[in-house]
């Protein structure tokens, strides 16, 4: 049904990605893997959906 994508980089690689569909990191072969991920909505007044109800109580305002 789908096609396995993968997307490498050498240490220190930035990768941008819309990982909103279904996706999964690798194993390491060696190493660690550090990761920081963002997440980012169009207000509802802006015509977007705005925050999803999960996030509520992480919103600091």
């Amino acid at each position: 049904k789908y096609t396995l994508k993968t997307c490498t980089g050498k240490a220190g690689s930035l990768l941008l990605v819309d990982t909103s569909g279904i996706h999964r990191g690798m194993p390491l072969k060696e190493g660690v893997r550090e990761a920081l991920t963002n997440y980012y909505w169009v207000a509802k007044e802006k015509g977007g959906t705005g925050v999803p109800a999960i996030f509520d109580d992480l919103i600091i305002s």
